[in-house]
């Protein structure tokens, strides 16, 4: 029983993993399950499932995690060690189990302590916290009266630390040492056969003596002795079914040890039973009996119950704070993509439409921002240099320079210089923009703004790749089977199970309600896989284009977007919408059936922003492998939040649920945890929090900048900066209120303000209908007869807007700049 001090610790449950991984050796994949009752090990896959001991200490959690992966590392499986048990107690193979286990647990941590002596400390301080609180029910015992197995499993365990004295017999002396010398498992069998036959052979005697004490009491007293070694038997039952609680596994499950309990009871009791029948004057008979039946057995290990018990009280009882373990889906982007090239075909002869006007809002965008690329290629070019100066490095070679040999009066830097310039790092810029309904009122200017750095990119010679994400994929199931819905639904799940190799699918039978018959229908099994569906990404723009495709392509992502748009900027004006009317665009029929499909495909969906950040790591992967990067900054523009989840309905049914991501390294991360909700929920909905989570293991897994560019309007600024607030105020050391009051400060005079280190690497949160004015064009729309007043006026304006541009840009740079030159 722990004691009432004993206050629960707060366990890192990834931190242990790691640490059972390094005492492996090997990285083993480990779970925790508050479901699990003892440590299980499969060999095969190489998992270890540890229980979760919530009311152990630190020193104890380690203890355990350290004896149970060296029973992982070096107990062999049942199949070996059954036998032993059924050799040595023919008649109930659990009996002797306990005693196998004990020599077992010695020779583990022996090779875990001498393998790892950092272990030793927590090995001392667990097993002195476990006698001070009387883990092994000893209060109130005399040791010296114990069993010699229970003295064996104290000594091993406590007693050779000094935490407790414990006392053996020279003959018994011998095979305590021979068991803490043992070192194969051969050896912990020959010696735990020797103590369990020591055991039996003290147990014998025990019982002769009971015997002769009681032969001239009157005949039916032998029948009580029966009785008492049947009680006994009982008792050996109850421990077989108990006795795994840390050690080895159980050879029997909990059917299994009943069955073989319910045969030995039943055995004692047949033996009873003829020795009840015997003659009651015939008294050397009935104790020639017990003796019989007392060699058979040695006696169970109270020590080893206590320890079962005591080890289930440290374990958690509320399975609804359990651990869900997930994996990462291998993605097949291909069914994911919609590369820049298909859309160029989907799209051919678009631009014969009456209204076509992609190409004029291109044309616009470049004239307005050739100031703000040249800003930005300067203040990218400024800092580089920097770096390139921070490479170099001269050294003197020991050659006299003959140019400067005249100076030798008063100059002493005659020798000739070496200068090299170690090499710089390569790196690219993804960007990710939410092609979602929401986005209508800032989708032009957003476009914009990518345009813009996509030519910075390509005048700085960066590889770079622009995709709006969308709840279609190329090969989307439109509406065409709406008067088959069973047959519509089977092309759903088979496009779904083409996202991953590792999804399945599965027949599920659905019982008549609802006025629908009973059915049975296929859909996809996830399995322990997180749930990656209904995910498009659309290529609009890459370095890769030619100056040719780059135009046409731009042009083609400026229509689509203003066929959507409705933030009333001015790059609308003289454009009119280029729908498509079947048989009316460009007189081909089976073109214009086509184009109207992918206006369908390419339409504004809802917000699959977990997906996207998942699929980007394999993007932003293989985009640095197939260009040769070092480093990649990968930028997401959204209005708003997640509309779907990766992780699977069942996190959803429960809020205190803890999700643990199993990577592919076999490393872990927490995707959701109370720790998690605790930081964010007064910031963040659950579909935020679940995509922090995915960006963390973004970063983790592509060594890529994550910048969040939130797009919004001034009144829902002051939510945002509220809701922000409360993630930065450590490390600002000002209360949310106060942070609040400087984020929307810098809102209303720079048109953004930003957050670091709120699961992306900084959040930019801007006014997306803030415009791009140069000074070239400052005063272009003021009429000639302005007054002074009015001058004054667009000039304050205009400068303000400059200033906005100036910081956001000397910001963004700063930032990737930073990224690249490991500053």
């Amino acid at each position: 029983m722990l004691p009432t001090t004993t206050t629960k610790p707060t366990v890192n449950l990834i931190a242990k993993s790691q640490l059972a991984r390094l005492l492996a050796t090997e990285n083993i994949s480990i779970e925790h399950s508050a479901k699990a009752k003892t440590a299980s090990f499969n060999t095969d896959t190489r998992k270890l499932i540890l229980p979760i001991w919530d009311r152990a200490s630190v020193d104890v959690y380690d203890m355990l995690v350290a004896h149970e992966v060296g029973h992982a590392l070096n107990t062999p499986t049942r199949e070996v060690y059954l036998p032993e048990c059924e050799r040595i107690s023919p008649k109930n193979p659990l009996n002797f189990f306990p005693y196998l286990n004990i020599v077992e647990d010695i020779r583990v941590d022996s090779k875990m302590k001498e393998m790892y002596p950092g272990v030793r400390r927590s090995y001392f301080s667990a097993y002195k916290e476990l006698i001070a609180t009387d883990f092994f029910s000893l209060k109130g015992k005399d040791i010296s009266s114990l069993t010699f197995g229970d003295r064996v499993n104290i000594y091993s365990k406590a007693g050779q630390y000094g935490h407790i004295q414990v006392a053996f017999t020279a003959e018994e002396q011998i095979l305590v040492d021979e068991a803490m010398r043992v070192t194969t498992f051969d050896e912990v069998i020959a010696v735990a056969e020797k103590i369990y036959n020591m055991s039996r052979k003290s147990n014998t005697e025990t019982s002769k003596q009971k015997n002769q004490a009681n032969a001239p009491k009157a005949p039916c007293n032998g029948g009580q002795g029966s009785n008492q070694s049947g009680g006994n038997r009982s008792q050996q039952g109850q421990h077989g079914q108990t006795g795994s609680g840390q050690g080895m596994s159980s050879p029997a499950s909990e059917q299994d040890q009943s069955d073989e309990q319910g045969e030995g009871s039943g055995a004692g009791e047949s033996e009873e039973s003829q020795q009840g029948e015997e003659s009651p004057s015939d008294t050397s008979g009935e104790s020639d009996s017990q003796s019989t039946s007392a060699q058979e057995e040695a006696p169970a290990l109270s020590t080893d119950s206590a320890l079962t018990k005591g080890m289930r009280s440290l374990q958690s009882n509320n399975t609804s704070e359990d651990y869900m373990y997930r994996s990462m889906p291998r993605i097949n982007l291909d069914q994911v993509i919609f590369p820049y090239k298909r859309i160029a075909e989907d799209f051919i002869g678009y631009s014969l439409h009456p209204n076509y006007g992609g190409d004029a809002i291109f044309a616009k965008i470049v004239d307005r921002n050739k100031s703000f690329v040249l800003n930005l290629v300067k203040q990218f070019e400024q800092k580089m240099a920097a770096d390139t100066l921070k490479r170099t490095k001269s050294g003197r070679t020991g050659k006299l320079d003959m140019r400067r040999i005249c100076n030798y009066k008063f100059s002493d830097d005659l020798f000739l210089k070496n200068t090299t310039v170690q090499a710089g790092k390569n790196h690219g810029m993804v960007f990710i923009m939410d092609w979602s309904g929401s986005m209508g009122d800032y989708l032009l200017p957003t476009v914009e703004q990518l345009i813009a750095l996509a030519l910075f990119c390509r005048r700085m010679n960066i590889p770079f790749e622009v995709y709006g994400f969308t709840n279609q994929s190329p090969d989307c199931v439109l509406n065409s089977y709406r008067d088959d819905a069973e047959k519509h639904n089977e092309e759903i799940v088979a496009k779904s199970v083409k996202m991953s190799p590792d999804y399945k699918t599965k027949e599920v039978t659905y019982p008549a309600q609802y006025g629908q018959p009973k059915r049975t229908v296929t859909e996809v099994d996830f399995g322990d896989f997180l749930r990656v569906e209904n995910i498009g990404l659309i290529n609009f723009l890459s370095s890769k284009m030619s100056a040719t495709e780059f135009k046409q392509s731009a042009g083609l992502f400026c229509q689509l977007a203003y066929n959507s748009d409705c933030s009333g900027t001015d790059l609308r004006n003289g454009i009119s919408p280029a729908s498509v009317t079947y048989g009316n665009t460009t007189g081909d029929k089976e073109a214009d059936k086509r184009i109207e499909k992918s206006l369908y495909l390419y339409g504004l969906s809802s917000t699959p922003l977990c997906e996207s950040a998942y699929v980007a790591i394999d993007i932003v992967n293989r985009f640095k492998s197939q260009n040769r990067l070092d480093i990649v900054n990968t930028v997401f523009l959204t209005d708003g939040e997640p509309t779907s989840s990766v992780l699977g309905c069942d996190s959803y049914s429960s809020y205190e649920k803890n999700l643990i991501l199993n990577l592919p390294t076999r490393q872990q991360r927490s995707i959701f945890s109370k720790e998690i909700k605790t930081k964010y929920e007064k910031s963040f909905g659950q579909g935020m929090m679940e995509l922090c989570g995915i960006v963390e293991v973004f970063k983790e897994m592509t060594g890529s900048n994550a910048i969040a560019i939130h797009l919004t309007n001034k009144r829902c600024s002051s939510q945002l900066a509220r809701r922000y607030s409360h993630l930065i105020k450590d490390k600002m050391r000002r209360s949310p209120e106060e942070i609040t009051s400087l984020l929307e400060k810098d809102f209303k005079n720079n048109g953004f303000f930003s957050a670091p280190d709120c699961g992306f690497t900084e959040s930019f949160i801007i006014d997306a209908k803030t415009e791009i004015v140069e000074a070239s064009t400052l005063f272009d729309d003021l009429k000639e007869n302005a007054s002074v007043a009015q001058i004054a006026k667009t000039f304050i304006k205009g400068n303000v807007k400059q200033s906005t541009s100036r910081i956001l840009l000397a910001r963004f740079s700063d930032l990737i700049a930073k990224k690249v030159i490991g500053t």
